[in-house]
């Protein structure tokens, strides 16, 4: 190579090209392998047709490395995310950004309110004023779902999405890209009403919002394949619309025990995955996998395309019911809730290789609960990023706790606070738990049931009929 194109390729690589370092510890490590110098002249000898080949068929070529399976588990979370939504290493850089903002306390408070009880909230970040976009969507006890593009206080009046509102249950889980909004239907957790009564029926409900006034597309429940019981999450998986056509494929997870994969546009059910007793959450790794957290203390690694349980990542050894659970791409962790008021953090090894653990935890189990045991100290919603942890309990507790230092720096899992990604190929040492420090709180009513954040903004229900959207820290870091 020569010096000229020497100075190109490290100028290409400072500007930080993905592509092109992985590329050079493919190569590195393809040297490394042949065994003779004249294998490694031959190679060499090859290395110009290679490259001319690679330029005639970049995207190909890069898209097939990526998916290998020992790359793979390294570019979770980068900007190859899938459905072009921000990745893990942009929302970890952004959270640390706004660290300063957090500490500081909030500015700004508005209120969204709605003709009845909140059950549950999804907030669509990629925009705040386009219909098609970006909003809140907010569902509700009397079945209806609403839609707000009043994030930063200069939207417009709330919007119903779709005619009516589910025949039967509240509004407990909703998802939304693009131009569909899905919401299911169910009893929450808390109420004593048995959903398996004769008459039940959960619905998944799917609502376009290419035209005016909003359609409702499908309204799928027992008698089309779907859940037999409520509906507790959903997660958008894959969404893609070249103009002509929409696809959409989405997984619902319910208190039958089923996880049911969606073709939403269709309006049918693709396949079913049994995850065992109630399944309360999931979170999505990347395009291709998803983690399920149930009432049986376990939570399962599947592959949604084919409906395969990877492997369970990790079983609760007092088997206490998971509720409530958050995937952060770039440090490759979750956060898990209990119905016992306890939440910890643990990190997800992935590399799937039965001569590791699957995950281990990042911090103790820390309880949020008071003096008392009750239902009303199940964790409804639970989020984090390398700095923090957003959680609330069904009480009325809203609280913000920082994270200490990760204690398995140079381990060869994840993301860490330097921003670098971590390649090591150590042997394993379980690290001793990190420890949560004490944030602040916000002041809310019973049954809060859902509290997100990126960036500056937190959104949370536990207001009744209302929303309430916080900005913090001051003007210059909430741009």
């Amino acid at each position: 190579m020569s010096h000229t194109e020497e100075s190109e390729a490290e100028g290409e690589a400072d500007d930080g090209g993905t592509a092109l370092r992985l590329l050079s510890e493919l190569w590195a490590e393809i040297l490394r392998r042949l065994p003779r110098a004249h294998d490694v002249c031959a190679a060499r000898a090859a290395a110009k047709f290679l490259r001319d080949a690679y330029n005639e068929q970049e995207a190909t070529i890069l898209a097939a490395v990526l998916a290998l399976p020992r790359v793979q588990p390294y570019c979770e979370g980068n900007r190859f995310s899938a459905m072009g939504q921000a990745g893990g290493t942009e929302l970890y850089q952004e959270g640390m950004a706004f660290r300063g903002a957090w500490r500081k306390g909030y500015s700004y408070q508005q209120r969204l309110t709605f003709p009845s009880y909140v059950r549950c909230v999804k907030v669509n970040w990629e925009a705040y004023t386009d219909w098609t976009a970006g909003g809140i969507a907010v569902g509700l006890f009397d079945g209806t779902v609403w839609l707000s593009d009043n994030i930063t206080g200069n939207g417009g009046p709330n919007r119903r999405a779709g005619p009516g509102g589910h025949a039967d249950g509240q509004v407990l889980a909703i998802d939304w890209v693009g131009s569909l909004v899905l919401s299911g239907s169910g009893e929450p957790s808390y109420h004593e009403r048995s959903t398996t009564s004769v008459g039940y029926h959960p619905t998944l409900r799917v609502v376009s919002l290419q035209r005016s006034p909003f359609e409702v597309v499908h309204e799928l429940g027992p008698a089309n394949g779907g859940h037999t019981d409520s509906i507790n999450d959903i997660l958008i998986v894959d969404e893609h619309f070249d103009g002509e056509s929409l696809r959409c494929t989405a997984v619902t997870a319910s208190t039958d025990g089923h996880l049911i994969v969606w073709d939403a546009v269709a309006g049918r059910p693709l396949r079913r995955c049994v995850h065992g007793r109630a399944v309360t959450a999931m979170a999505r790794v990347d395009g291709e996998i998803l983690l399920s957290a149930g009432r049986d203390g376990q939570v399962r690694e599947w592959r949604w395309r084919s409906g395969a349980c990877l492997r369970e990542l990790l079983l609760s050894p007092s088997m206490v019911p998971f509720s409530a659970m958050s995937y952060h791409a770039a440090t490759s962790s979750f956060a898990l809730g209990n119905t016992h008021g306890e939440m910890c953090v643990f990190r997800r090894n992935p590399r799937n290789d039965e001569r590791e653990p699957a995950c281990y935890p990042l911090t103790s189990w820390v309880s949020l609960r008071g003096s008392h045991m009750s239902s009303h100290n199940e964790v409804a919603s639970i989020q984090h990023d390398g700095d923090k942890v957003v959680f609330s309990t069904r009480a009325g507790t809203l609280r913000v706790a920082w994270l200490g230092s990760m204690p398995d720096e140079g381990m060869p899992i994840g993301m860490y606070r330097t921003g670098e990604l971590v390649r090591s190929t150590a042997p394993f040492e379980e690290p001793s738990p990190a420890s949560f420090t004490p944030g602040f709180g916000l002041n809310v009513r019973m049954y809060v049931s859902s509290a997100t954040f990126r960036g500056s903004i937190l959104v949370a229900d536990g207001f009744d009929n209302q929303v309430l959207v916080t900005l913090f820290g001051d003007e210059s870091e909430q741009s």
